[in-house]
């Protein structure tokens, strides 16, 4: 298991223990003393953090996979092209499509994490993808099936010239516990379901949105958090936002 799954697992476990142990018994629980067993996390930047760019998509999005493989490729490319959670997948629906006053469709979805609001537009990438199902997209697997699929899908492309050629098969690296743990994996390995909200959210950033609109749409509520997503230095998405925020400001002057 990944370092958060295994910190999530005890700190909810810590949580048993202290509703049904006495106070006495707590205060001689070495599982619970902190300093015995600390429940600890990586940050989010160092697990998984793989994006796809425009070229990998495109070359995701041409190879002829046929049935299941074809299914799960396409619920990727949605994610990708909408900056939601694998949670939410299943709401991405004709029912929650709307039009706007000038046509712009749009989906409109509470997020099931958060139960925030978002009007995610509907780009011009993924209407193709969209017409082609009639908005209707197939039925949403359990995520670890989509995510042993999706590898497989990955590692088909990375044995291919044009997949190799956009670095499919490079070879990536994570650090951990704050740099004293380094990890090495193939592109197409580190890739699962939250890639794609990672991929959404640096190709928006990459095409110049404004940083708060990006997370209108993917609905982070954290500046740190969305930091994390960003497959760029912090140091130069901050000082993006405070150009954007000197030119807006300029502008309504």
């Amino acid at each position: 298991m990944k370092r958060n799954t295994i910190g999530g697992l005890i700190k909810i476990l810590k949580s048993i223990l202290r509703k049904c142990m006495p106070l006495k018994q707590q205060a001689t629980c070495e599982f619970l003393a902190s300093n015995k067993c600390p429940v600890t996390h990586d940050k989010a930047s160092d697990i998984n953090a793989v994006a796809l760019n425009e070229e990998q998509l495109q070359v995701l999005t041409q190879y002829p996979f046929t049935d299941t493989k074809k299914q799960v490729r396409d619920q990727f490319l949605l994610l990708c092209w909408t900056g939601q959670r694998y949670s939410d997948l299943h709401k991405l629906t004709p029912a929650n499509i709307h039009t706007s006053k000038s046509g712009m469709r749009y989906f409109l979805i509470e997020q099931q994490k958060t139960g925030q609001m978002c009007a995610i537009p509907i780009l011009e990438e993924l209407a193709p993808l969209l017409a082609e199902y009639g908005d209707e997209m197939p039925a949403v697997l359990t995520n670890k099936r989509f995510n042993i699929i999706l590898k497989a899908i990955c590692r088909t492309i990375a044995a291919t010239e044009q997949g190799q050629a956009v670095g499919f098969n490079d070879e990536v690296t994570h650090t951990h516990n704050a740099g004293k743990l380094v990890t090495t994996e193939r592109f197409w390995e580190a890739i699962s379901a939250h890639s794609a909200r990672r991929t959404f959210c640096t190709i928006a950033y990459d095409h110049r949105m404004p940083i708060a609109q990006i997370m209108q749409v993917s609905g982070h509520q954290s500046q740190k958090v969305f930091t994390d997503y960003i497959r760029r230095k912090p140091q130069e998405i901050h000082e993006r936002m405070a150009d954007e925020f000197a030119q807006e400001w300029l502008l309504r002057k």
